[in-house]
């Protein structure tokens, strides 16, 4: 089934002049054109599993305290069941979800391309959406005039759905339980596991991260 895609996005060569995306935040917009009301019958899609290895991540992650553990255990059952109460208002269809930069390529000829598709799914378009969403919103990643055309060319502005709020948490959640298993890097990204799980703790604390 053709998919159409419109992108936009800050785009630089690297040095090597491989054509790898670069890009402070998350500038892509999906569309697809013919694609049937449910999954294509030769495709078996599962649903988006919101938390991914979230589970895992927080029981063996090294350098967590158990005090940390215990927190988000229970802010991991705390959001699942605030997700289970939302209504959603779009149709189900692709999802990529993974959607930022470091997943989108330039060819030669400067055509944009997918990459990562281990957890394409068919569920809610909001689950992408929300990415672009959260880091301009919370985490200042995406400038106010790029947030903009973003909008301007998907059509909606996932700020003003009521369940932004729910699914901006799940974001921070899953991307803090997946720093968490780099910690041995280096102490650059314990003092980030840091800085995200005093956050966690406090929906209103501002949001002073780093991108990784």
């Amino acid at each position: 089934m053709p998919a159409v895609w419109r992108a936009w996005t800050t785009r630089a060569r690297n040095s090597s002049g491989s054509g790898r995306t670069r890009s402070t935040g998350w500038h892509q917009h999906q569309s697809w054109s013919g694609w049937p009301a449910g999954s294509p019958a030769h495709l078996d899609l599962p649903a988006f599993d919101a938390f991914g290895r979230a589970d895992r991540r927080i029981e063996v992650a090294e350098g967590i305290s158990d005090d940390d553990r215990v927190f988000l255990r229970k802010r991991r059952r705390e959001l699942a069941d605030r997700l289970a109460s939302l209504d959603f208002d779009s149709a189900r269809g692709p999802v990529h979800g993974d959607a930022h930069t470091d997943n989108l390529m330039v060819d030669q000829q400067g055509g944009l391309h997918l990459i990562d598709l281990e957890n394409f799914s068919l569920d809610r378009p909001e689950w992408d959406l929300v990415v672009s969403a959260h880091e301009y919103d919370r985490l200042g990643w995406v400038s106010g005039e790029e947030y903009r055309e973003f909008v301007s060319c998907y059509g909606r502005d996932l700020r003003d759905w009521p369940g932004f709020g729910v699914l901006a948490a799940i974001q921070e959640f899953k991307t803090t339980t997946w720093l968490m298993q780099n910690t041995a890097e280096g102490p650059h990204i314990a003092e980030e596991v840091r800085v995200r799980l005093a956050s966690l703790r406090d929906d209103d604390a501002p949001r002073n991260w780093q991108p990784y």
